[in-house]
């Protein structure tokens, strides 16, 4: 996720932008509004213990870096301009406005520019290749969401696959059809950046379930507060823990009650008004909770949702929550904190070499050979074979294949890299 890690950070920048300019004024007599100009690539770049291309001294040298630099210097006041090939990384993410093919110094053909207009990284990245090799699979969720409505009690789904084999793309079919069904959905991600701002797992799935985006606003917020406190008759605890949810500042009784509550207090008076807030949902209409990419999870991230579930447990709720498949200490134990509950696991394998082909042959505008090229390549993986098609029309169009590797493909090979323990990673 590196162009998404990028892009989150290019606009964190923008957005601080206005109060970075007031606390300069206030302290410095700043009389001018101050603006960042970010440009984005991504590729792969030379790092040394000299000095850079820019004589900045970080050491780093590179194509990459070199684009970007020239990306930031034409980008006006506030903006972010990214490349063809960021812009791909981060579909379904992403909002973007074509800006034209750009001549930029020491590059010698014009690049297809593009503006960052917005971003949601909870969202997934999905895109719109044809569904292939997933009916049994999608028939199995769909029927234990059936089962989670008829029985009206929760359900839990680990989806399990290695990295763009599939499990966003197959969590999105029965999203579609859930949705005709009157399930309301409720969508999160797991991010493995962000450090303390992110938002713990189960408020992220709260504010969603209150239909607030991510970045909404103090008035969109108080006016959910004041509806929810309505129709809940809410309670002075209810108030208290909802303001804190939402991020609004509590009155001074409420402040002196949070102030004198210590963690275990909190954390368990937040479930129970939780628990209240997913039980009302649910006693309307079925409720989907998905959790994309519960391996960055940390362990009391994963009690929390445990926590929540198990408390809901004789309401329509289904929990569908994805895992890389390396199997770990973290899923095991996720397991067991489940014992009790209607589980299943459903793990997602390669493409079978026909349906590989299939799929390929209707993402590729047409050379046969590099179908063929492509499929042995990708070895059964939906999101390689598709990027390694694209990069190849791209990049090389009279060719089998692209002249390197597709970034998303080099990105998720270097994470897997970073996984691996510091021996191995060394050798």
């Amino acid at each position: 996720n590196d162009a998404l890690r990028a892009a989150a950070a290019a606009l964190d920048m923008h957005r601080a932008m206005p109060a970075l300019t007031e606390e300069l004024r206030t302290d410095l007599g700043l009389s001018e509004r101050l603006h960042v100009h970010i440009g984005i690539s991504l590729g792969e770049v030379i790092q040394s213990d000299g000095e850079s291309e820019d004589g900045s001294g970080n050491g780093v040298t590179g194509i990459s870096l070199s684009l970007a630099k020239r990306l930031s210097d034409i980008a006006g006041p506030g903006e972010t301009l990214i490349t063809q090939s960021i812009e791909r990384l981060l579909t379904g993410r992403a909002e973007c406005r074509h800006v034209g093919d750009v001549s930029l110094q020491g590059f010698a053909e014009p690049m297809p520019i593009r503006r960052l207009l917005a971003l949601d990284v909870e969202e997934p990245g999905l895109t719109g290749t044809p569904f292939v090799d997933r009916e049994t699979e999608l028939a199995f969720l769909l029927e234990r969401l059936e089962r989670c409505r008829r029985e009206k009690r929760a359900h839990v789904i680990t989806v399990r696959g290695e990295a763009g084999i599939g499990k966003s793309r197959l969590i999105g079919e029965a999203t579609k059809v859930a949705r005709t069904r009157g399930f309301a959905i409720v969508r999160a991600t797991i991010l493995d950046f962000g450090g303390t701002r992110r938002r713990p797992i189960i408020e992220a799935l709260a504010w969603r379930l209150l239909g607030l985006a991510s970045d909404a606003g103090l008035a969109a917020r108080q006016r959910v507060r004041n509806g929810l406190l309505e129709a809940m008759a809410g309670s002075a605890d209810d108030r208290l823990f909802l303001d804190r949810l939402l991020g609004l500042p509590p009155d001074p009784q409420d402040a002196m009650t949070l102030e004198a509550m210590d963690n275990a207090a909190f954390r368990k008076g937040r479930l129970s008004f939780l628990v209240r807030l997913v039980a009302m949902e649910a006693a309307k209409r079925p409720v989907l909770f998905i959790i994309e990419d519960m391996h960055h999870a940390d362990a009391d991230w994963l009690d929390e949702i445990a926590g929540l579930v198990t408390a809901v447990n004789d309401v329509a709720l289904t929990l569908i929550a994805t895992w890389r498949s390396v199997e770990s200490a973290e899923e095991g134990k996720w397991q067991e904190r489940l014992l009790g509950l209607r589980t299943a696991l459903l793990e997602l394998d390669a493409l079978a070499d026909d349906d590989a082909m299939w799929l390929a042959t209707n993402i590729a505008e047409s050379n046969p050979s590099r179908v063929e090229a492509a499929v042995r390549q990708a070895n059964g993986n939906p999101l390689f074979l598709e990027q390694i098609i694209l990069h190849a029309e791209e990049t090389a169009p009279d060719d089998l294949v692209g002249s390197d590797v597709p970034d998303l493909v080099k990105s998720l090979a270097q994470a897997r890299m970073d996984r691996l323990p510091p021996v191995d990673h060394d050798a």
